[in-house]
């Protein structure tokens, strides 16, 4: 009977987050949908009373719709204080703030905008109006120098408000680097210092251990390479560097079992080891995953204190209520998401799996591969609306790198700890930690490299569901005591995972047959819309998603893209943002041309949900990706005097670095931009010529003559759909382009466009059609 409340203690919770997770995403006001929420429920609990024949099943829903008003309740309290209205009077203007950084999603940035960090405004001054004492939560782009929670900067920034059902109130975009008013005090001072010192003596160790081991220890994943992070994330090893359960449950049972053999009352024993995980959440920063382990080491130690046998579920249960309770926009979040979900197949499937797997296989071993699996199988439909491929070498990896991953674990936090105290002892520990470290980063990076190391998933929420009900067919399989059934359910299992898996490796074998690998500036076939990748030194640049979701999929994995380093978002007209579905996780950094409405702001906070650094475009941003350098053209200002859409197309050129070997060409992409913005855009800089141009706007009839000719392209991309109802391209634009002697390449009638350049020959051009 204890185990059945557990589960419905769950099912309350689970329903109660998806509601709440509605509900933050709506446009109704949240305390109106609270109270909506705790009148259904009173009305519930009086039925319960009258209906005893049914009292079990209204109350359940009676208790869940209690937890999702409690829930909202909590969101539409804490909103209440978020955008002072003096504040939203100065929207899409530039104040001075004072900010302190308040997250541990923090990017460090010296050289560009691209840092960004969740803060907390503390005061704001713009003209005569000077606001103080204030707490609105906003997210900061700028130049960081610097990460350390509790640390104040003064910067100047454009205040730009979000979307409603965001945990942060406004975007700030800095025109300068910060400058730090103050560092952080007491504690945080003490966490920080030791943080840097431990990430000091890992880079010292040289090697992909620099980076990783600070993520294995103390989940501080700053000075990981990407391409580490792409090939973790391929092989579903990246929750190593999510601190969690485990890493509570070391520090907890050290002090417990420590207090235990010097004899002291076990009162004191759970005291000192709150203690001990308050500092070490303090340490690592309070990431999703880092406050549910915390939460249910807390819970747990509470039990142990009280003399209560605990289970579980009702644990994971109650600590989610506490969480959601407190900060419900973790709802939202798929880190915790993921973390929970985790969690759950850890409880409930390891047992199952381990006992089946006994029949064939000795104890140690069944166990080592349940529990990789458990967690695979709970978390994988979430992991397909981030990333919609399937992870094939997920358990080898993980089975191969999860006995070295708590060896580098306590050996790192112990060298972290000693630092400070012992530092010679410190720097040995870390260095023995860096081996097992590696060991790990040599398992990512080579079963990554592997063919088929992904299998192509249904996207979205089709793809999550059908991932979820082949999961349960398979615990089911393994599970049910009627053996009948148990077969029918691993056959239907088997038979799809085989044709799935049979028609992706060869849907794989097909496009490496067919289609070049060199290339270095692909055209996809989206139909009326624009979505281009560039690609250098394995880096990847997406510039616009076309409108549908599932051709840009298509297209990415056609090309064999997972992770997206830039995508820049020209303008936010549905042919060029429609496929926002598609990518929202695999981006890493976005930038974008200028917002207008609650439509451009939704775009912006699916990519910055998916774990995205989004930025404004302007003109003179610069950078590079491989052994190409690029540069934003326009707009030439951040939306002032622009009205967003074609006239502010964000415009980027491409041009070789002078050690590029292979695809080293030139090449610019000139959005929707219509003829009077391109003769602007002429006028604001000097246009040379190029090797590769896609033309404005799809080919309409508004182009400048002057600007083509300047541009004097060898290959001429027309991103089109057959049969437009715009009569695009048009007649206009192909004589201009023929007047250039320019080599037209059109979508609607050569399908998927691939221009590649072997050291310094011909460009060459691969169509689909």
């Amino acid at each position: 009977m204890k185990r059945l409340v557990d589960y419905r203690l769950g099912i309350a919770v689970v329903f109660a987050w998806i509601g709440l997770w509605f509900a933050t995403g709506s446009s109704q006001d949240l305390g109106t949908i609270a109270i909506v929420l705790w009148a259904a429920a009173g009305v519930l609990l009086v039925l319960t009373w009258l209906l005893r024949a049914l009292g079990g099943l209204l109350a359940l829903v009676a208790l869940t719709l209690s937890f999702a008003a409690l829930f909202v309740s909590s969101a539409s309290w804490q909103l209440g204080d978020h955008a002072p209205s003096a504040l939203n009077s100065g929207l899409n203007q530039e104040w001075d703030f004072v900010v302190e950084i308040d997250g541990s999603n923090c990017v460090v940035d010296t050289s560009s905008s691209d840092g960004r960090a969740l803060v907390r405004i503390r005061s704001a001054e713009n003209g005569e109006i000077r606001l103080t004492n204030l707490n609105a939560p906003a997210v900061i782009y700028a130049q960081l120098s610097s990460c350390d929670l509790g640390l104040n900067l003064d910067v100047s920034a454009k205040l730009v408000a979000t979307s409603s059902g965001s945990r942060f109130a406004y975007r700030l975009f800095a025109n300068s680097a910060p400058t730090i008013r103050s560092g952080p005090s007491g504690i945080l001072s003490i966490s920080n210092s030791l943080r840097n010192e431990f990430r000091d003596a890992s880079a010292r160790i040289g090697g992909d251990a620099a980076g990783l081991l600070p993520g294995l220890a103390i989940g501080d994943t700053s000075n990981v390479e990407s391409s580490l992070d792409s090939s973790m994330k391929i092989v579903s090893l990246s929750h190593l560097t999510a601190v969690s359960g485990a890493n509570c449950a070391v520090v907890v049972g050290l002090i417990l079992a420590v207090g235990m053999v010097i004899g002291l009352p076990r009162a004191l024993r759970v005291f000192l080891a709150l203690g001990a995980l308050a500092c070490f959440v303090i340490l690592v920063t309070p990431e999703p995953s880092v406050v549910r382990a915390s939460v249910m080491a807390v819970i747990a130690l509470l039990a142990i204190s009280s003399g209560r046998a605990t289970h579980g579920v009702s644990i994971l249960a109650l600590s989610v209520l506490v969480i959601l309770t407190f900060d419900p926009w973790l709802a939202k979040d798929f880190g915790f998401a993921l973390s929970v979900s985790a969690t759950v197949g850890l409880l409930l499937l390891v047992a199952p799996l381990r006992q089946f797997l006994c029949k064939f296989l000795p104890d140690w071993l069944a166990l080592l591969i349940a529990i990789p699996a458990s967690a695979q199988i709970a978390c994988g439909p979430i992991l397909t609306l981030l990333n919609p491929n399937l992870p094939l070498y997920a358990i080898p990896a993980n089975l191969l790198a999860e006995p070295a991953a708590p060896i580098a674990t306590i050996l790192g936090l112990v060298g972290c700890l000693l630092l400070p105290i012992a530092h010679p002892v410190g720097v040995f520990l870390v260095w023995i930690a860096s081996v097992p470290t590696a060991w790990i980063a040599s398992i990512a990076r080579t079963l990554a490299e592997l063919p088929f190391a992904q299998i192509p998933w249904l996207m979205g929420v089709a793809g999550a569901l059908s991932l979820a009900v082949l999961s349960g067919l398979l615990i089911l399989s393994l599970t049910f005591r009627n053996r009948f059934y148990s077969v029918v359910a691993g056959a239907i299992v088997g038979f799809v995972a085989l044709a799935y898996v049979g028609a992706s490796i060869g849907l794989q074998f097909e496009r490496f047959a067919n289609q070049p690998q060199d290339w270095t500036v692909a055209s996809c076939d989206v139909g009326q819309g624009d979505a281009l990748v560039i690609r250098s030194a394995g880096r990847f640049a997406l510039i616009d998603l076309g409108p549908d979701p599932k051709l840009l999929k298509d297209c990415l994995d056609r090309l064999g893209i997972s992770k997206v380093d830039l995508l820049i978002l020209s303008h936010f007209d549905l042919d060029h943002v429609g496929g926002i579905g598609g990518i929202t996780s695999r981006v890493g950094e976005a930038i974008v041309g200028p917002t207008s409405g609650q439509h451009d702001e939704s775009v912006l906070s699916q990519l910055e949900d998916g774990g995205a650094i989004v930025q404004e475009a302007a003109a003179g941003m610069r950078g590079s990706l491989g052994a190409l350098d690029w540069t934003i053209l326009w707009p030439i200002e951040r939306t002032r005097g622009l009205d967003p859409g074609n006239t502010s197309s964000v415009v980027i050129e491409f041009h070789p670095k002078t050690d590029c070997e292979s695809g080293c060409f030139s090449s610019l992409f000139l959005g929707d931009l219509d003829a009077e913005s391109q003769l602007r855009l002429l006028g604001e800089n000097t246009i040379s010529e190029f090797d590769v141009v896609k033309v404005a706007h799809h080919g309409s009839a508004d182009q400048l003559d002057e600007l083509y000719a300047q541009i004097r392209a060898k290959v001429a991309i027309i991103s089109v759909g057959a049969g437009n109802d715009y009569g695009h391209p048009t007649f206009q634009c192909l004589q201009i382009l023929e007047r250039t002697s320019s080599n037209v390449f059109r979508t609607d009638e050569s399908g998927m466009i691939l221009v590649s350049r072997t050291s310094q020959a011909p460009l060459e051009v691969w169509t689909s059609n």
